[in-house]
């Protein structure tokens, strides 16, 4: 059985959430090992899903304007 890695993605374009999901999520990256890629569309709802599980990667848009320097 393959191992399951856990991604989190956060971008504020969903063109591009989209797009990792139908490229990445539930494919075999490397050898006996299935990504699993779940999205956000803020920073903050990013971070609240983060808090509640955990996460192999975590791929964030450095332009995402709701970053906490946003307040």
């Amino acid at each position: 059985m393959p191992q399951e890695w856990t991604a989190l993605y956060i971008d504020d374009e969903e063109e591009f959430r989209e797009d990792s999901i139908t490229s990445l999520d539930q494919k075999e990256i490397i050898p006996d090992h299935i990504l699993r890629i779940e999205t956000a569309d803020t920073f903050r709802s990013g971070i609240s899903i983060i808090q509640k599980r955990r996460f192999d990667f975590v791929i964030i848009d450095v332009n995402l304007g709701d970053g906490p320097d946003e307040d």
